[in-house]
């Protein structure tokens, strides 16, 4: 049968066909094309659906987070220019710490005398000492004491991050060693706990960076006798700056006894014989003032009411430690093991710190506890996440998926707070009062009771007593208050100021109280904080 070409050229064309789905597998995911889409549009759509490149997927968290908590860093740093500069107090603790740093060294410290002025010295002295070399350089030793706790904070987030960058050594690439350790170096720097008193003058953050540091110097390099000794010897500093930091000294000799029995307790009975030599002379100097004080009045009241309430408030720092354990539970899969994939004994004293460091949280079951009592605990818990993300983020699989959801819940955690604090806070505490305060503090000659002991000391003048810890004291039955009564009475107390209105708080005994409110039965409000009760 013949086919005749010029009928089918005359025919009428029928539309084109739509072209079916075409489906594509690359080995990751399903992509399905319409063979009809232009070139263009198949090749957009094709970069949309395609899997991240495995670097991207990689270092896109943490590069993300770098970058968001690299700005509230800078915030941080803003804080600690502007608090270093300011003249009056931030926080309640700041004056009593100044009036330490005053009369160590010198014949009053630790001293075993309860009379009047009282002053308790709830620290041992490494900080002070600290303070009076830099205050050599500073109008006072309260910007002094300030500087010092700044620059111990970017220690203590430089420290940490090294621990991290050794910890994930071995078959992790030095770029994602460096990523994580920047990581865990700025979630330092941005923990709330620390923003809160990272540039206050106070012992904590000196003690805090020391024990990172030994750390390092434990189980970076080879082990011996002398590495031993100077990790413990930093260990020993630690304590001797906050008697509670026994975390990394405990760490260090817990694990390297293990491996090198001889050298580490040699290294431990002469870092500890050089240790208590310390204390036996501070106890004939001061004639056994010196534990009295770091011991004996550090022994408070227990408050597991409050303890609850302390714990509770802790919220803020969920997120950390939901990384901590969610990376605990993943990383560690071996018994005996650290983080990492090479399961180094750094990875593991830092998991070791971690552990000792959650024992603080007894701690702030004591009556007047706070939340720096848990600076180190968020610490090693920063250095847990960063080593955990390097291997997470390292590894095949599931893993890069896992440690990119916990940068990702972190990054939002720190994003959601504000970058600076701490000049809102500065913008409702009327400095000019304050200096009225002042002046009217060294206009008189009789002492005055405060509970800003910033402005006692900057009107040149001593601090009679701390009202908390005095109070403690006198409820315990460890310090007669009845000279203190007695002075109120006769009315050789100027006037009291107090941050409250009705002067009825936990800083003063029901015997102090009724004396200051018969006493100073007027009442006006100076500042926001600063309450003045006259005759």
């Amino acid at each position: 049968m013949a086919i005749s070409f010029s009928a089918l050229e005359s025919a009428p064309r029928l539309p084109k066909p739509r072209l079916p789905r075409r489906t594509r597998y690359d080995g990751f995911f399903c992509h399905e094309e319409r063979a009809d889409l232009p070139l263009g549009l198949r090749a957009v759509g094709r970069i949309v659906t395609a899997p991240l490149p495995d670097w991207l997927a990689q270092y896109l968290g943490p590069a993300l987070l770098i970058s968001i908590a690299g700005l509230h860093a800078v915030g941080a740093y803003l804080d600690a220019v502007m608090a270093i500069n300011y003249p009056f107090e931030i926080s309640y603790g700041e004056g009593v710490v100044w009036q330490q740093a005053l009369l160590i060294p010198g014949p009053r410290f630790y001293s075993a005398d309860t009379g009047l002025p009282f002053i308790v010295f709830h620290y041992p002295p490494v900080y002070h000492l600290v303070v009076h070399a830099i205050g050599l350089w500073t109008p006072d030793l309260l910007m002094a004491g300030r500087i010092v706790s700044t620059a111990a904070t970017g220690v203590f987030a430089a420290a940490a991050g090294g621990v991290v960058f050794s910890a994930a050594g071995g078959r992790i690439t030095w770029a994602m060693r460096v990523a994580c350790a920047v990581v865990t170096a700025l979630l330092v720097l941005v923990l709330p706990n620390i923003r809160s008193i990272g540039f206050l003058m106070r012992v904590d953050m000196v003690a805090n960076a020391l024990g990172p540091i030994a750390l390092l110097i434990a189980f970076t390099g080879r082990p011996g006798l002398a590495r031993t000794t100077a990790a413990l010897t930093i260990a020993t500093l630690a304590v001797f700056t906050k008697q509670t930091e026994v975390a990394a000294g405990l760490t260090i000799f817990t694990l390297l006894v293990r491996i090198q029995p001889r050298q580490t307790i040699l290294a431990a009975l002469m870092v500890g014989g050089a240790g208590l030599a310390t204390v036996a002379v501070l106890q004939w100097f001061t004639q056994g003032g010196f534990l009295q004080h770091i011991v004996t009045y550090n022994l408070n009241r227990s408050d597991w009411a409050g303890w609850a309430g302390r714990v509770a408030s802790e919220w803020i720092n969920l997120p950390l430690i939901g990384a901590v354990f969610a990376i605990l539970a993943v990383c560690v899969r071996q018994s005996g093991g650290g983080l990492g994939p090479d399961r180094s004994r750094l990875s593991f004293a830092v998991i070791l710190f971690f552990g000792l460091n959650l024992l603080s949280l007894a701690g702030l079951a004591k009556s007047g506890a706070a939340f720096n009592y848990l600076n180190s605990l968020y610490g090693a818990g920063s250095m847990v996440v960063g080593i955990g993300l390097a291997q997470l983020l390292s590894a095949p699989r599931s893993g890069p998926a896992i440690g990119t959801a916990l940068v990702f819940i972190l990054a939002g955690w720190i994003a959601v707070s504000p970058i600076q604090r701490l000049g809102a806070f500065l913008d409702t505490e009327a400095p000019e009062r304050q200096a009225e305060l002042v002046r009217m503090i060294a206009a008189t000659e009789k002492p005055v009771a405060s509970d800003d002991l910033v402005l006692v000391l900057r009107a040149g003048r001593t601090v009679l007593f701390e009202p908390a810890i005095a109070t403690e004291l006198a409820i315990t039955g460890r310090w007669d208050e009845r000279p203190l009564v007695d002075l109120i009475n006769r009315g050789g107390v100027a006037f009291a100021i107090s941050e409250i209105e009705s002067l009825n708080d936990s800083r003063r005994s029901p015997g102090v109280l009724a004396a200051m409110q018969a006493e100073f039965p007027r009442t006006r409000q100076i500042t926001s904080r600063h309450w003045l009760h006259e005759r």
